[in-house]
């Protein structure tokens, strides 16, 4: 990979590290259910307050990634180079005429997990409960990040992403729901490859630090369709 741009040639690897991430109390009051933030009660909204500075303050977004030729795209199956397949019915629609893959793993760091914890066992729960959100926000953060430096770096390429997509996620194909099971988040792992990954993989899907996200976007080239998020 080039000093001066974050997309990968076929096969290689690479780190991103994201900058501050943007975690906003209003974000994550909205996200516990409060509309209207007159309303919040001063304790809660104090609580929220240092949440968000605490996410803020100690939150180390992380991005392992790996782009990959895709072997064969068709109906629900996708498989990779090198061997590993993974099945969702939305494969067919997202990744059409997509060449290769940009799989990743990011995560926020495992401080954020340690500060939660420590919180609770200090008695504690509501800010340790906003912190958890606050953690999510953290990662749309460094995701966003990762996504438009990627998006940018595509365009003197000639390529563009299509969207993200995970195993765990379901997505709307017309009428229809199609999942991508989170039983195939080890096979994703695998193919990223345990030293470009700042986040393990349990057998169950779940990942560590429990503030992390994997996935893929697809590349193609930018006359066709698609979107990326």
């Amino acid at each position: 990979m080039s000093a001066e741009s974050l997309l990968p040639a076929p096969a290689e690897t690479g780190r991103f590290q994201a900058g501050p991430v943007d975690v906003r109390t209003e974000r994550i009051l909205r996200i516990q259910g409060y509309r209207d933030m007159e309303r919040v009660r001063k304790p809660i909204r104090r609580a929220a307050d240092k949440a968000a500075a605490i996410a803020r303050e100690i939150a180390e977004g992380e991005v392992g990634f790996r782009r990959i030729g895709i072997a064969a795209c068709g109906g629900v199956n996708l498989e990779l180079e090198g061997g590993e397949r993974f099945e969702c019915a939305a494969f067919g629609r997202f990744l059409t005429e997509c060449e290769s893959v940009i799989v990743f793993a990011m995560t926020a760091g495992a401080t954020i997990d340690r500060r939660i914890d420590e919180l609770m066992a200090a008695d504690d729960p509501v800010v340790a409960l906003l912190l958890d959100t606050a953690g999510w926000l953290a990662i749309e953060s460094i995701t966003r990040q990762f996504s438009e430096r990627l998006k940018a770096d595509c365009e003197p390429a000639g390529l563009r992403l299509t969207r993200r997509m995970g195993p765990g996620y379901t997505y709307r194909m017309g009428r229809e729901m199609a999942p991508w099971g989170l039983e195939e988040q080890e096979g994703l792992f695998r193919v990223l490859g345990e030293e470009s990954s700042p986040v393990a993989v349990l057998p169950s899907g779940a990942m560590l630090p429990k503030m992390s996200r994997s996935g893929l976007y697809g590349l193609r080239v930018a006359a066709s369709d698609g979107t990326a998020d």
